[in-house]
């Protein structure tokens, strides 16, 4: 699964800001996944772009 998949599946599950998503991964995923804010925001940027 790529991050852009999990955000979205978090996402579509509640609305969460970039901070919220970072916590939420540390929270509860870290031991498998880590997804740092450098990867997080940078994704979330591109996900937001049309198309």
């Amino acid at each position: 699964m790529s991050l852009r998949h999990a955000l979205l599946a978090l996402l579509e599950a509640e609305p969460m800001s970039g901070y919220s998503l970072a916590k939420f991964f540390d929270q509860s995923v870290a031991y498998v996944w880590h997804a740092p804010h450098s990867q997080i925001y940078p994704e979330l940027r591109r996900m937001s772009r049309p198309g």
